[in-house]
Formats: C-alpha cells, sequence, structure tokens
C-alpha cells in the first residue's frame, strides 16, 4: 500500500491515539444495514462531490487568493497567477471527457470523527439512532490498494493560511529546484515554462488541501478524513489496475462511490448504540452478529443524555 500522512509544516497531524471513529448512516437511513455491511467486510466511500457541503473542496483555493493578494497586491499579473492556479487546482478535480488523454479518475472519501460519543453528530447525520464504530487507523489503511491522503480536518482560516504560506516559502523559496522563486514579488516575474511548472505544482498543493480545509462553522464535527485516489480508465494504469465504480440511488440522484474491503476483526475496536436506541435488544443484535463472525470487541450504548 502506498499511503502517507498528511504532515503539514509546524503541526504534525497524524493523531497521537490509533483510534477514529465512523457515525455511519447508510443511503437508505437504514443505519443497521450499514454497520452490517461494515461488520461483513466492506466499507463505501462516496466520491467527493457527491458529499454533503458542494463548496467545501474549494476552501484551500479561497486561502490561496487571499495569501497571494495579501503577500503580492492586486496587479494584473498576480491576477493571472490566481486564475491559472484555480484554474489547475478545479482541473485536478474533474473527470475529463471521453477521447481525451487525461485520466478518468475521481477522489473518494471515507469522513470519520475524533469523538466517539459526539452528540452533534448523533443529532446530525443519525437521528440519535444508529451506531458509532471505534477503528484501528493502522490496520483500516492497510486495507487500501493504492495511494490515499488522511489527517485531521483544518477548520481555522488563519490556520490553514499559515500552513499554505509555509508550504509555498519550504517548498519553492527555499528549495534549490526553483532558482526562479525567492520571495512573493517573484511568482509574478514568473513567465513561459517556469510559469507553466509552478502552476502545474502548486496546483496539485492547493488541490491536496481542499480535500482537507473546511469552513469554521464545521469544526465541531472534528473530523478526521481518508481520500482514495481512484483511476477507472485513461491515464497510465494498465487496464487490469483500474478500479471499479458503482451507483447508489438516493432522492432520484446517482452518487458514485468505490467498495473497499476491510478486515473487521482487524479493524474494527468498538461499538456504540445511539442514544435512541434503548431497547438492549439493539446491542444484542450486534453482539449477536459479531459472533457469528467471530469478533470479539466492545459493544456499548452512548452515554450523551438525551432531552425533550
Amino acid at each position: 500500500m502506498r499511503a502517507c500522512w498528511l504532515k503539514w509544516v509546524g503541526r504534525d497531524w497524524s493523531i497521537s491515539a490509533d483510534y477514529i471513529w465512523l457515525n455511519y448512516s447508510d443511503a437508505n437511513n437504514t443505519k443497521a444495514a450499514g454497520l452490517k455491511g461494515i461488520i461483513d467486510g466492506e466499507v463505501w466511500m462516496s466520491e467527493n462531490h457527491f458529499l454533503n457541503d458542494k463548496s467545501e473542496f474549494g476552501v484551500a483555493t479561497e486561502v490561496m487568493r487571499e495569501l497571494l493578494k495579501s503577500k503580492i497586491g492586486e496587479s494584473d499579473k498576480c491576477a493571472n497567477v490566481i486564475k491559472r492556479l484555480s484554474d489547475e487546482a478545479a482541473r485536478l478535480n474533474s473527470y475529463g471527457d471521453v477521447g481525451e488523454k487525461v485520466a478518468f479518475a475521481a477522489d473518494y472519501v471515507m469522513s470519520l470523527c475524533m469523538d466517539s460519543d459526539s452528540a452533534l453528530l448523533w443529532s446530525e447525520f443519525t437521528d440519535f439512532q444508529g451506531y458509532s464504530i471505534e477503528f484501528n487507523l493502522g490496520k483500516l489503511l492497510e486495507s487500501f490498494p493504492g495511494y490515499c491522503c488522511h489527517g485531521s480536518v483544518i477548520y481555522s482560516r488563519a490556520e490553514q493560511s499559515s500552513l499554505l504560506e509555509q508550504v509555498v516559502i519550504r517548498d519553492y523559496f527555499e528549495n534549490d529546484r526553483w532558482p526562479e522563486l525567492s520571495d512573493w514579488e517573484s511568482i509574478e516575474r514568473l513567465e513561459g515554462e517556469n510559469l507553466e511548472s509552478f502552476v502545474f505544482m502548486f496546483g496539485a498543493d492547493i488541490a491536496i488541501r481542499n480535500m482537507f480545509f473546511k469552513h469554521e462553522c464545521f469544526s465541531g464535527e472534528q473530523e478526521y478524513r481518508i481520500v482514495y485516489s481512484a483511476i477507472h480508465d485513461g491515464g497510465r494504469c494498465a487496464p487490469d489496475e483500474y478500479e471499479s465504480v458503482n451507483y447508489r440511488v438516493r432522492d432520484e440522484l446517482l452518487i458514485p462511490f468505490i467498495k473497499v474491503e476491510i478486515d473487521p476483526a482487524d479493524s474494527i475496536k468498538s461499538i456504540t448504540a445511539g442514544p435512541l436506541n434503548s431497547n438492549s435488544l439493539y446491542l444484542q443484535g450486534v453482539r449477536h452478529l459479531l459472533r457469528s463472525k467471530r469478533i470479539k470487541v466492545p459493544v456499548k450504548k452512548s452515554v450523551v443524555p438525551l432531552r425533550y
């Protein structure tokens, strides 16, 4: 497996504990069906365009615009660089058309939480029902056959800007491979192949961080995100390396997703039933399923108190 921790300058986003949680609800609101699918050894990851907030995968692009304007100014050359970078980040997040040389690729997202028993997430995603699954992160990541990025989502605008600024300084201004770049003003002096190379490289930096920057209003979610890049057609992959894509229907909407096989016995650490799952049969049914699969993990009920 080729996987990478997202280690931002000044802050390591690999978590100290080895556990993360998924408050899981499947497309048809049959929440137990989603839990059963994971215990059966399969996780579904939706394509990033089809998550709840359509604008969330453009936050790093917004931060880049603000950063360059503040460092360089409002010149026409700066505006051109910003437009080129914005277009490149958007291109990297598009599918391409049939017949183009670009690969038919997409990014698929697994959204998890650093809090195993979050009242906010129980309310937002499962109506206080459903289940929260605790994962062993290291074992879960071993399930991915190819390249994935993972890390804690960053919500603070100031921190996002600081991190992106450090990327420019570290990877471009202080990098011997970029002798043309020494300070912010040198960016707008780039021309020809040098400009093309910078747009290509920094555009990719922005596209990756678009996956992990979100608006601050969502900070209560404490999200930990796994992003898996899959190639379905074209590009440099051999045909036997292409990954299949599936589609589920929700409210007459076709949602692309991929299936990732996991080892539930190694990957699952515990399961928590939602606050409204008050009947003991909710826990007993999960324990029975786990026993049938020869999986030994704790099953407990949420301690979040309900208010009426």
